[in-house]
């Protein structure tokens, strides 16, 4: 039996790749791609759905209107302790892009970065992808 849902909630973000609005961004994802692979040594695959938990979820919601009302009619705290911003995002619905950090065992007590990734190409590649999209 469900009585309630607990925030925070993360909705799904999906970079349609027929949609043309992603298309700028999608190509600049294929760029980031290959250069990582060429310059870096770094395989990158693609993923249209990022299954994990992201903040990059509140840039805005793919869906019905219906399923966000039913999602806060449902919190378990009738948002005394959450806010859950449904009608910003319900405005908002731009491309996202995820491209790490890297890590072992995420979300456990032995959790930790790959620090030559995160700290050497992670920004490289964002400052490259940023070029790309310029």
């Amino acid at each position: 039996l469900v009585v309630g849902f607990l925030p925070p909630y993360y909705p799904a973000r999906n970079n349609d790749s027929a949609d043309p609005k992603f298309e700028a961004v999608n190509k600049a994802m294929r760029a980031v791609i290959a250069e990582a692979k060429g310059s870096h040594g770094v395989t990158i695959e693609e993923c249209s759905l990022f299954a994990g938990i992201c903040d990059l979820s509140y840039t805005g919601f793919q869906g019905d209107s219906k399923e966000l009302s039913v999602f806060r009619e449902n919190l378990a705290d009738q948002g005394a302790l959450y806010s859950f911003p449904a009608k910003e995002l319900a405005l908002l619905d731009s491309p996202v892009l995820n491209l790490g950090p890297c890590g072992y065992d995420a979300h456990k007590l032995e959790e930790r970065l790959e620090l030559s990734y995160s700290l050497d190409t992670l920004p490289r590649l964002i400052e490259y992808f940023i070029r790309q999209l310029a």
